[in-house]
């Protein structure tokens, strides 16, 4: 099928970095067949990558509503109503996603990461740590990650 051609290439170029490009190519989708989940998954990551966190929201919110057991749709929402609202309300979101995935590697991170800039540095450690239980990744990254840049300073 045509589409899945289109959003694989978008997805090489996201992963590629081009976000310029995984836009050119979702833009020759048509437009009867971008409402499709599988489309708007796609599109949600480049939202992403651009920082449009309004649209962002709008998508996740959308996918949201039909398809409640993917954690990382639930990360992305989050993202965006951080950055499009409140970290509190961001934060809200992501206790809802954990009370149905509580044991995602990435929810709990995130959950480390806003709590980590909401001033709750102990707390922010319980997420990280139970994060990186699951998967080491997480430790490695919250070297790195500049969410939790109070943390390391505060160790």
């Amino acid at each position: 099928m045509e589409l899945q051609r289109h959003l694989r290439v978008a997805q090489g170029y996201l992963e590629l970095g081009l976000h310029t490009d995984a836009q050119d190519e979702l833009d020759h989708v048509p437009i009867q067949l971008r409402m499709r989940s599988d489309f708007l998954l796609v599109q949600c990551h480049l939202l992403r990558k651009q920082e449009r966190w309004h649209d962002l929201e709008e998508v996740s919110q959308w996918l949201l509503e039909s398809n409640l057991d993917e954690p990382e749709l639930w990360v992305a929402h989050a993202d965006a109503i951080r950055h499009a609202r409140t970290l509190t309300e961001a934060t809200s979101c992501l206790v809802d996603a954990l009370a149905r995935f509580p044991s995602n590697g990435h929810l709990l991170f995130q959950m480390a990461c806003y709590r980590c800039q909401g001033g709750d540095l102990a707390g922010a450690r319980d997420f990280l740590q139970a994060a990186g239980q699951i998967d080491r990744l997480w430790k490695m990254l919250a070297d790195i990650d500049v969410d939790l840049a109070p943390l390391r300073q505060r160790d």
